[in-house]
Formats: C-alpha cells, sequence, structure tokens
C-alpha cells in the first residue's frame, strides 16, 4: 500500500513538472508562428519550416536517450537534463531578432524535450499498474494542459488590460523572459520531488549486465500500432497553421489567445476521465474518436464554412480539444500495454522518433500547400488523411486494453 501510494504521489508531481513546464513553453510555441510571420514577415513555409523542425528535433532524440534510460536503469537524470536545458534556453528567444535565430533557439529549446520525454513517459508507466496506466497517463496530460490554459489565458489577458492587442518585438520580449519562471520552477520540482522509479526498483529487469547489449524484439503489434500512427502523424501537423488560420480569419490576437485557451480547458478536462475509460474499454476506440474529431476539425476549417463566424470557430477549436483529450494520454498508455517492460524507454523513443520523422514533412508540405493553393487545400487534405488512419486503426489493432504477454 505504501509503495502505491509513492508511486500515485510520483505521478502527481510529474503532473506538476509539466503543468509548470507548459505554461511558459505553451505560450511561446503558440505566439512563435504570429511574431515570425507579423513582427519578423517570415512566409508560411519559413513558419512551417521552424515549427517542423522544431518538433522534429525533440522526437529525434527520443530513441537515444529512452534506451540510454534502459541501459543504465534510470530515468530521473534524463528528466532533470532535459527539463534543465528547456528551462535554460526557452528565455533567450527574447533577443531573437531574426528568424534563423528564432529557428535556432527553438531547436535548442526542443533538444531539452528530446532528451527528457522517452525517460519521463517511461517513468510514468513504470509508477503505474496495468489498470491505471491510462488514468496516469491522463493524469499527467491534463496537468500539462492545465499549465497551457494558465499560460495562454494569462497573456491574454494581460494584452487585453494593456489594450494593445497586437504582438510587437518589445511584447515579445516581456513574454519570452517572464516565462523563463515557470520553467524554472519545473525544474527545482522535478529535482527535489520527483522519485526514482525505474526497471531495476521496479522489478523490471533482472538481466545480467552482460545481457544489455541484447536488444528484444517489439511485438508485431506494438510495430503495428507505431506505424498507423505515424500514418496519422502525416496529417497531423503544427496548431500553428490552425492560429495562422484565425489571424486570416480577421481575428485579433486576445480573440485567438481566447479560443486556444478554450481548446486547452476542454482538452484538461477531458484527458483524465477519457484515459480512464480507455483502462476499462480499450485504447482503440478512444484513439479512433479523437482522430475522427481531429479529421472534422480540420474538414470544417478547410470548407471555409466558419469564416466571418469567431463563436463557430471558437466552437470548433473546443472540438479540437476532444481530440487531445481522446489521444494524447491514451496512445502512450497503449505503448505501456504492448511494450516489453524492460525496454520501454527505447519503446517510447521510438514511437517519439517515428512520429518526429513524420512530423517534418507534414508542416513543411502543409506550409508549401498553403503558399501554392491557399489555406483550404491542406486543411482538407489533413482531415482526409486522418479519416484513413482512423480506419486502419480500427481495423490493424486489437480493441482490447489488456497488455500483451510478455
Amino acid at each position: 500500500m505504501e509503495a502505491k501510494n509513492e508511486s500515485e504521489k510520483n505521478i502527481i508531481r510529474l503532473g506538476l513538472v509539466s503543468m509548470f513546464n507548459d505554461l511558459g513553453s505553451e505560450t511561446i510555441s503558440r505566439l512563435i508562428p504570429f511574431y515570425l510571420s507579423s513582427v519578423l514577415g517570415a512566409p508560411m513555409s519559413v513558419v512551417g519550416l521552424v515549427e517542423g523542425v522544431a518538433d522534429a528535433t525533440a522526437t529525434l532524440l527520443k530513441p537515444l536517450f529512452g534506451r540510454l534510460s534502459d541501459r543504465i536503469h534510470l530515468r530521473k537524470p534524463f528528466v532533470v537534463l532535459g527539463y534543465g536545458l528547456s528551462a535554460l534556453a526557452r528565455p533567450l528567444l527574447a533577443f531573437a531578432g531574426a528568424w534563423p535565430l528564432v529557428a535556432a533557439l527553438r531547436f535548442s529549446e526542443r533538444v531539452g524535450k528530446g532528451i527528457r520525454t522517452a525517460p519521463r513517459d517511461a517513468l510514468i508507466a513504470d509508477s503505474s499498474s496495468a489498470g491505471s496506466r491510462g488514468r496516469h497517463f491522463g493524469i499527467n496530460r491534463s496537468l500539462d494542459t492545465l499549465g497551457a490554459l494558465l499560460g495562454v489565458g494569462g497573456f491574454g489577458a494581460w494584452i487585453w488590460f494593456r489594450g494593445d492587442a497586437t504582438l510587437t518585438a518589445g511584447t515579445w520580449k516581456v513574454l519570452a523572459l517572464t516565462c523563463g519562471v515557470p520553467g524554472l520552477i519545473a525544474l527545482a520540482l522535478v529535482v527535489g520531488g520527483v522519485i526514482e522509479v525505474g526497471p531495476r526498483v521496479a522489478g523490471a529487469s533482472s538481466r545480467p549486465s552482460g545481457d544489455l547489449e541484447r536488444t528484444e524484439k517489439f511485438t508485431p503489434t506494438l510495430k503495428r500500432y507505431i506505424m498507423i500512427v505515424a500514418l496519422f502523424g502525416l496529417a497531423n501537423s503544427s496548431d500553428a497553421f490552425i492560429l495562422l488560420k484565425a489571424k486570416e480569419l480577421g481575428y485579433s490576437l486576445v480573440e485567438t489567445l481566447g479560443m486556444v485557451a478554450l481548446l486547452n480547458l476542454v482538452s484538461a478536462m477531458t484527458a483524465i476521465p477519457a484515459a480512464a475509460l480507455s483502462d476499462r474499454m480499450g485504447r482503440r476506440a478512444l484513439i479512433a474518436t479523437g482522430w475522427v474529431i481531429y479529421a472534422i476539425t480540420y474538414g470544417l476549417i478547410g470548407w471555409g464554412v466558419l469564416e466571418g463566424h469567431p463563436v463557430w470557430f471558437a466552437a470548433t477549436l473546443a472540438l479540437y480539444g476532444l481530440f487531445y483529450g481522446f489521444t494524447e494520454g491514451v496512445e502512450k498508455a497503449w505503448i505501456a500495454d504492448l511494450a516489453p517492460v524492460s525496454e520501454r524507454g527505447r519503446a517510447y523513443g521510438v514511437f517519439g522518433f517515428v512520429l518526429g520523422a513524420v512530423a517534418l514533412p507534414a508542416s513543411l508540405v502543409f506550409g508549401w500547400a498553403w503558399d501554392h493553393f491557399g489555406s483550404s487545400v491542406p486543411f482538407l487534405g489533413c482531415a482526409g488523411i486522418a479519416l484513413v488512419a482512423a480506419g486502419v486503426l480500427v481495423v490493424g489493432m486489437p480493441k482490447t486494453a489488456k497488455p500483451l504477454p510478455r
């Protein structure tokens, strides 16, 4: 019972770390497209490049550090290092006056994410039993999204009270420096509050040290699952384009931030119940539903039925929040179900690597298509790919949420 309570506390602590980190990082990442396009005058293709490289940077590093955490049977050192690098790099964006420098700093900040993410996810799985994985990942995603809600909402309220709804170079500098503070709080929490519940502590690995070089094969089901998620990843371009669509429709920065806050609120409210439901009824149904919601959201935006109707656009972004609530925690819980216990770090790393491999082309193609054909074509194209991926998931994956035999 004591070990169970300590594991629950670890989940909450990791969730609070994610919350404070995202309180700063989410605000910055949401506004980088506005800074690039409005302040620095960069074209959409450059926005796609910067966002694609940022996403790919983090995910391409995940297999290395996930595997390292398996080999040394420790997760926390990588989590500390990753959050530390991001906390130090993020405030430097305040001094980026050209898009290549923004890209370089965004790259550096995402290196920290690449180091920490797979070991952190493995630590959450190590701290969870088979019947609580969905709920625990849901808690982490909910608190993470709550941080994003507080950050974006707080910045929106600040510029509203100032009476200046435009993003200027001066506003950007204040924002970037301010967002460094919660990153430091997150680092302090992970150093002082999170405990190691790695493979050795959890009893997940009893192999002799000489056998560490052996690589266990992933099950065919796990490989198939990762490939199907990668298919969906081709549709899952950067959310920056949704925000830029709002700008194209004439919505102010305050209105857009309010819509993003609503999106995060819906995501935070649904992440825990949806992920907990997946513990009982299976992961597949929740993920497939989320992907269909994604397709509906992008289809509505692409068809242009929301133009001139900010309330309907906000409602669509609230619907988009359900996509995150239904998928983010559940997708990671399914990895823990399907991966060998001693290879969880590597499994999360490979999962992230594959998503990173498709993140860059997805954003680049989206930005290129927007520049050449207008915004409707890429939004509708992503909606179609998402529907295909949902169908492949239903046909290609088992319904059960129970872990496969090790």
